[in-house]
């Protein structure tokens, strides 16, 4: 079943419109009060995940409290920083999740696993910490370069030409400092973290999500039976299983390179929700579809 509302002048798949005549979803979409009913729908659709996801959540909450940094190290700030991050884009995907938004929760995921990479990346030592920060640090420079040489578009930046030039010399000096290590690419990093295979599969699938291809389309446009094509628009219950599954996988993925950087979580704590996530997962409709 899915709940996304077409135009009524056309065709309806799932919900029947005038069976709540009240609602504004055409008026008002997903700000609107009758969301709540879908909400609601969505919700039962998937209790167990969703369930689930808050008690993670509630553990990931309170682990933020007992990562504690050694002094002046640089690194590890970067991997509590990057996770806190994270757990706030986990709490994002299931917002949007419970809207009946997968399509958005999917962009979002995109930005979880990219910052999931990072903080493996830079658990595994302090040259790795290095190369993350210097691409950072070129970023910067480089963003320098574009405004002084396009001062008619970026007239109101290029106007303080001293205070570029101070900043673009001292990131050239944090970047000597650093021993100016060579350049690494999200890729790079997730192939040598040991999240290639997911580069190449879930990675690939959200960034036609994010760039919006032709197949990220597909969900606004259905053939009702007189061939019509018609778009539809509102809640949908389509892939919100995945979306949370994959959000969940991220942050346990975190928590094992917090682990081993931190000593927290608790290996035994890792391996028994990653073995409640498997029970609830097979169990999940969306799966069996």
């Amino acid at each position: 079943m899915r709940f996304g509302l077409s135009n009524p002048e056309h065709v309806n798949h799932g919900i029947n419109p005038n069976r709540f005549s009240h609602m504004s979803m055409n008026d008002h979409g997903f700000l609107g009060k009758d969301i709540d009913t879908f909400r609601g729908k969505i919700y039962e659709e998937y209790q167990g995940l969703f369930e689930f996801f808050k008690e993670l959540n509630h553990f990931l909450q309170k682990l933020k409290f007992n990562l504690v940094p050694s002094d002046s190290e640089d690194q590890q700030v970067a991997i509590i920083t990057l996770y806190v991050k994270a757990l706030e884009t986990f709490q994002s995907v299931y917002i949007l999740c419970s809207y009946g938004l997968p399509s958005d929760a999917e962009v979002l995921n995109r930005a979880l696993y990219e910052t999931t990479v990072k903080i493996s990346y830079c658990s595994k030592g302090e040259d790795n910490y290095r190369r993350y920060l210097a691409t950072d640090i070129r970023i910067r420079i480089k963003s320098i370069n574009i405004i002084k040489h396009n001062p008619k578009v970026y007239s109101k930046e290029a106007s303080r030409v001293e205070e570029l030039d101070s900043q673009k010399t001292s990131f050239e000096a944090m970047l000597k400092e650093i021993g100016n290590p060579e350049k690494i690419t999200i890729e790079g990093m997730a192939k040598k973290s040991g999240l290639g295979d997911m580069y190449d599969s879930f990675y690939h699938v959200a960034s036609e999500t994010v760039h919006t291809s032709p197949r990220s389309l597909e969900d606004y446009i259905l053939i009702d039976k007189d061939g019509k094509t018609v778009i539809v628009w509102g809640p949908r219950d389509k892939r919100i299983g995945i979306q949370l599954t994959a959000a969940i996988e991220f942050m346990l993925f975190s928590c094992q390179c917090l682990s081993e950087v931190f000593g927290q979580p608790k290996t035994e704590d890792i391996v028994a929700f990653n073995k409640k996530k498997e029970g609830i997962w097979i169990k999940s409709k969306e799966r069996r579809r």
